[in-house]
């Protein structure tokens, strides 16, 4: 095999057929453009895991889930409204709303997917991925403070190629994939690729038995590639997918911190408690549903100057909207029942000239524009939670319009003082500005809006003593908050976020002999600011938080040792954070206790990683991973879950493992025409919370938020051919069917948990020609 998911830093080539790519040594590197240029990989001063085509295809490597499982210190998770959050060496954003920009930024060969809702269905058909760690400001933006994650399609051929695969396994799952590819004219190249998966329902009702977790998804990407003369290179790019899975149902453990102390469900005491990946619940009418669709396009100009002087421009538009139904309360009862609807629309412009990589003096300068508008709508049906069977049967709804415009300026350089240094930097300016229009409103023929206008009317005259207030009518599904001085505004809230910073980066690559790369950074990122949707009651609930900032310390090397037989890679690192955007609480007088996005003054996160391969023999190739990740809050006041202002320094950051490994083995049988293989990937993490305080939260004698540690352990034994013209697959993932959560949370009376895939085992059979 040519190349181990997880390894850090160690990626091998793809090669015409596996027969070549089964006879590599672990440093025939695959190329990667960490630094908007082809390099190899061991040449680059970053820590970068690099998956190759191979590696996704044998490790049957296609859902976000499976990408984070294969890449040391990156934590995949839900949040309740069903959108991805990638986490890496502890940094992550963990929000909902669709117009969050993420702490761990994701693009398909250089073109951004700003949004994470947006990077559902983009693992199939690639030549490789590549997870940049640490800040990536520089070169790729802000907004990654966390690292990069830069997916590169597969490219047409020159010459016909014809491929595909399929799948079938557990739950009747048939994954198909194919692609055609080669020369239309003589100067035009064109590859089409499709992906379609099929899966039934995996969770099974507690109360019913009915299903859910139904997987439809469709997708399609078509590359065309213009070479009219030497110096002019065209790419085009359209992709298109439709998700139509059911959204997981998240998994009731219990009833936490009522909002409404002593009108909690009685029901709710005496429900079971789940005790496996199948196990949830959700209402009879109200089943988990979505339909989401994304089409984007993308244009690429390379154009020669001259010989050493490169001008590129990137160009692309993307479109994405969604229709989905959640329950969130993981019972049969209408507590947590959401609808939502959104739309994203994105335009970005990067353009950038660059001289070539075996100058001496490397240099590459740029700007990039984006704008991006997006609507995210939510609808709440209540009625069965506390606050709903006080005061009545409520449904509400809130929705956040939002209009970003990024500007940026950047520029990188290197310069090799002999042969053995390299010393590099670079700068990136970022204006941002950001306009939201947020509303809540009654969606139930008027009774919660009457009830909000009853309550501020009486909130007025005991409250503020103001005997003389009269009553201000709120019409049903009329935008409304409420003000300090509890006077309704029946209009939506208008909020501005406008900001500025630096990014940065300076470092030092030294070679001492062929095969050895010292390297050390220093960098400063930043996140961008959020204004998030939420259920606000009152006006000051719809302040932004400010963009966090980050001071990043690494050192590591890549290590080519024993004549090409031993790849071994290291690194540490040490991360400084002001104003960390992470979720807290606050006390609504009306409603109860809330979540709100907050920016956390001061955290630190610390951690180092390390890897080896090993190729002893012809055929046998071995790694081991390890990560170490510290992270903890050094100063913030925030309130906990009994609704009391509380000191969480010292707190332990969430959705980040403390310590991390993965092992892999796979052995591929010597044959002139035959080539049989068997392979085995352990994965294993520690514990996490998924918030911060988690570990001081106890509800039913346990650690509610507390994600336990688990190990994970893949299987597979196929046969191909020597030619790679086909290959047979079988597969066993999370073998022993290990339970483990990705996220946890509480949706007003209720604590949830989000379950990981159960075990899966299937055939796949794979052909090129």
């Amino acid at each position: 095999m040519a190349q181990f998911a997880g390894l850090q830093g160690v990626a091998f080539a793809q090669a015409a057929a596996p027969a070549e790519a089964d006879d590599a040594r672990p440093t025939d590197e695959i190329v990667v453009t960490a630094q908007k240029r082809v390099q190899s990989i061991n040449d680059v001063g970053i820590t970068i895991t690099a998956l190759s085509q191979k590696d996704l295809e044998r490790k049957g490597i296609a859902s976000l889930a499976d990408v984070a499982s294969a890449i040391p210190t990156l934590q995949y998770s839900l949040s309740q409204n069903n959108t991805p959050i990638f986490t890496m060496r502890g940094v992550g954003f963990y929000e909902s709303s669709l117009a969050s920009y993420p702490a761990v930024s994701v693009s398909l060969d250089e073109v951004p997917l700003p949004f994470p809702a947006l990077t559902t269905l983009t693992a199939f058909d690639l030549e490789r991925i590549e997870a940049l760690k640490g800040p990536q400001g520089t070169l790729f933006g802000q907004n990654t403070t966390g690292g990069a994650i830069n997916y590169v399609a597969a490219k047409p051929t020159d010459a016909f190629a014809l491929g595909g695969n399929v799948t079938y396994g557990r739950f009747n799952r048939v994954d198909a994939n194919g692609f055609v590819s080669g020369p239309i004219t003589d100067t035009l190249q064109g590859r089409l690729a499709v992906h379609y998966q099929h899966m039934d329902p995996s969770q099974v009702s507690l109360s019913r038995g009915d299903k859910n977790g139904r997987v439809e998804e469709y997708a399609m990407r078509a590359i065309l590639a213009w070479e009219p003369t030497e110096t002019l290179h065209v790419t085009i790019n359209a992709n298109g997918w439709r998700d139509k899975s059911d959204p997981l149902a998240s998994q009731f453990i219990g009833v936490g911190t009522p909002q409404q102390a002593g009108f909690v469900l009685p029901a709710l005491a005496t429900l079971p408690r789940p005790d496996s990946a199948r196990d949830a619940d959700w209402s009879a009418d109200h089943k988990p549903f979505a339909n989401n669709r994304l089409y984007q396009l993308s244009g690429r100009v390379d154009f020669d100057v001259t010989d050493a002087v490169t001008l590129t421009s990137i160009t692309a538009y993307t479109n994405y909207k969604t229709r989905a139904d959640t329950d969130q309360d993981g019972t049969a009862y209408q507590i947590a029942d959401v609808s939502q609807f959104g739309t994203i629309r994105s335009i970005s412009q990067e353009l950038r000239i660059a001289n070539g990589s075996r100058d001496k003096l490397r240099w590459v300068v740029g700007g990039n524009f984006s704008k991006d508008h997006v609507y995210d709508r939510i609808s709440l049906l209540s009625g069965d939670m506390s606050f709903g069977r006080r005061f009545g049967p409520f449904g509400s709804g809130t929705y956040t319009e939002q209009r970003m415009k990024n500007y940026a300026a950047f520029g990188n350089v290197e310069y090799d003082i002999g042969s053995m240094f390299t010393i590099k930097g670079g700068m990136r300016y970022t204006k941002a500005k950001r306009t939201a229009d947020s509303c809540t409103r009654g969606e139930d023929g008027g009774l919660f809006s009457a009830f909000i206008a009853n309550t501020s009317l009486t909130l007025r005259r005991n409250v503020l003593g103001d005997a003389g207030a009269t009553l201000i009518p709120i019409p049903d599904r009329t935008c409304w908050q409420l003000n300090d001085l509890f006077v309704p505004s029946l209009a939506p809230v208008r909020t501005t976020l406008s900001e500025d910073n630096v990014s940065w980066r300076i470092g030092a690559d030294f070679k001492p002999t062929q095969g050895m790369l010292l390297y050390t950074t220093v960098s400063k990122g930043y996140k961008a600011g959020s204004i998030p949707r939420s259920g606000a009651t009152f006006i000051k609930q719809n302040q932004p938080v400010r963009q966090e900032s980050v001071m990043a310390y690494e050192a590591g090397f890549k290590a080519t040792l024993f004549d090409r037989m031993l790849q071994l890679n290291g690194a540490a690192f040490w991360y400084d954070y002001k104003n960390k955007q992470l979720r807290n609480r606050i006390v609504d007088p009306i409603i109860g206790l809330l979540e709100i996005l907050t920016n956390i003054p001061k955290s630190r996160i610390r951690g180092a990683e390390l890897s080896a391969t090993l190729r002893p023999v012809d055929g046998l190739n071995l790694s081991l991973s390890g990560a170490y990740t510290d992270g903890k809050i050094t100063k913030f006041t925030g309130v906990n879950f009994a609704g009391k202002v509380a000191d969480f320094s010292g707190t332990v950051m969430p959705l980040a493992p403390k310590w991390e490994g993965t092992a892999s083995v796979e052995y591929t049988f010597p044959g002139d025409k035959l080539r049989p293989f068997v392979g085995a990937d352990l994965s294993a993490r520690s514990h996490t919370f998924s918030i911060i305080g988690g570990q001081n939260v106890f509800f039913g004698g346990e650690q509610s938020f507390k994600l336990r540690g688990y190990s994970l352990l893949d299987l597979r034994a196929g046969i191909g051919a020597a030619d790679g013209a086909w290959t047979a697959t079988v597969f066993g993932k999370n073998v022993f069917n290990t339970y483990r959560w990705s996220n946890a949370t509480a949706l007003y009376d209720n604590l949830v948990r989000y379950a990981g895939t159960p075990a899966t085992y299937g055939v796949t059979v794979s052909f090129r020609m």
